[in-house]
């Protein structure tokens, strides 16, 4: 059966047929549709898709694909110290990682087991291991609001609060992006992070948040200091992400022009993109043609004000053109 995240970039690249397909946009575009694809499930699985109020902490199995989850890692991501301890005792290897490079730390991490985090790294571990994108300990705890881990990563073993990943995304996106306004907090105002961190195609934390449709994290950024207007590197704003995922209220609100409670975003993040889309072609893109055609509204009225607005265009004569 085809997956939703197959089918979702299968419709990103038929909308986006007619336009330019450089390899720039290609990667930006698969690295979006991958972020889209985790905001409940990550790739490597280290927390369950729809938790229950008790979650089970460890996943049945590894990558897709990859079969059983190894024993050890399967203990450090339920936090099991005990049973970790015995396969150590009987020869386990403890730099095990999972087909995407993780080793039980960083599954430890995710999990918010400070207590085997600790074990880990009694024993040997490298506090700072990486998987193959250069994710480590602190970004798993950053994404999913382990407050405590992150501290002891940070405070104890010496992990950088802005170390990036292969693409340059650091904790706090990941943080942002998932909500987790207490561990934001605690990296810019203690870990000394840069709220202001872009990755390598030029997306700030507003771009994270909008892309989560979190209207809280866009209010706490926006206080904090943070350009809410940026575009990145393909010109893409906040709102081109918002549209993407049909993110009603966080578009609302990053077009509010209340500087008390409004993003305040107008014409300019209104526009296209690099490849021609605008905030509406991407909510098309996404299969939300109601907001498709509330943001071709805007987009129009915008056009129409700013063209009220500029002055006559000289002729080469210099005389004014009207009409």
């Amino acid at each position: 059966m085809t997956s939703i995240k197959e089918r979702r970039q299968r419709m990103l690249d038929k909308n986006l047929a007619g336009f330019g397909q450089d390899h720039q946009r290609q990667k930006h575009s698969k690295a979006v549709t991958d972020a889209l694809d985790v905001v409940h499930w990550s790739r490597l699985q280290l927390v369950p898709r729809a938790p229950s109020p008790t979650p089970k902490a460890v996943p049945k199995t590894g990558a897709k694909g990859a079969g059983p989850l190894d024993p050890g890692l399967r203990a450090a991501s339920a936090g099991n110290s005990e049973a970790l301890a015995a396969l150590l005792r009987a020869g386990w290897d403890l730099q095990t990682r999972d087909p995407h490079g993780s080793n039980a730390l960083l599954w430890a991490a995710g999990g918010g087991h400070l207590e085997t985090c600790q074990l880990l790294v009694k024993q040997g571990l490298d506090p700072m291991s990486r998987q193959k994108d250069h994710r480590t300990a602190l970004h798993w705890a950053a994404r999913n609001g382990r407050l405590s881990v992150c501290r002891w990563l940070v405070e104890v073993c010496g992990l950088r609060p802005d170390d990036p990943t292969l693409d340059g995304t650091v904790p706090l996106h990941w943080a942002v992006w998932q909500g987790h306004e207490d561990v934001c907090s605690w990296l810019v105002h203690e870990a000394r992070a840069n709220l202001h961190a872009k990755n390598k195609y030029g997306c700030n934390a507003s771009q994270w948040a909008a892309l989560a449709g979190s209207v809280k994290m866009c209010r706490w950024l926006q206080h904090e200091g943070l350009d809410l207007k940026v575009l990145n590197l393909n010109g893409h704003s906040a709102l081109h992400k918002a549209a993407v995922k049909g993110r009603w209220d966080c578009c609302t609100w990053l077009l509010r022009q209340d500087m008390d409670d409004g993003g305040g975003l107008g014409l300019e993040q209104l526009g296209p993109d690099r490849d021609g889309n605008r905030p509406s072609t991407m909510a098309r893109c996404g299969g939300f043609e109601d907001l498709s055609r509330w943001l071709q509204g805007l987009e129009h009225e915008h056009q129409v004000t700013y063209s009220m607005l500029s002055p006559p265009r000289p002729d080469v004569t210099g005389q004014r053109l009207h009409g």
